[in-house]
């Protein structure tokens, strides 16, 4: 691998390891108590981290849809709405989304 790769994977790394770790754990929380009312409160912070990083740049877009069909056991409509949004590349309606997700 040439310097500038390197660089470039060293920059990306780390938002997307914290991001799946984050998945990875609230995944293994919901799957292992059913649909209960905290599976679905972390999905939604989930999703809202996950919204929000996409709109810092972050996380790449395909990270978004990963985490969407996970997240569309718990919560089917919104994690459609993220994936749908994010493939259309409609930013407001993402951060809306986000918004929504907080409460």
């Amino acid at each position: 691998m040439t310097q500038p790769q390197a660089a470039v994977n060293e920059r990306r790394w780390p938002a997307v390891s914290i991001g799946s770790l984050l998945a990875l754990m609230l995944l293994f929380l919901a799957c292992s108590g059913g649909m209960s009312d905290e599976a679905r409160r972390s999905w939604r912070a989930t999703l809202q981290f996950t919204a929000e990083q996409w709109l810092n740049n972050s996380v790449p877009s395909s990270f978004v849809r990963t985490t969407c069909e996970s997240a569309r056991k718990i919560l089917p409509r919104e994690a459609e709405q993220l994936e749908q949004a994010v493939a259309r590349n409609d930013r407001s309606a993402v951060v809306r989304l986000a918004e929504s997700l907080k409460k």
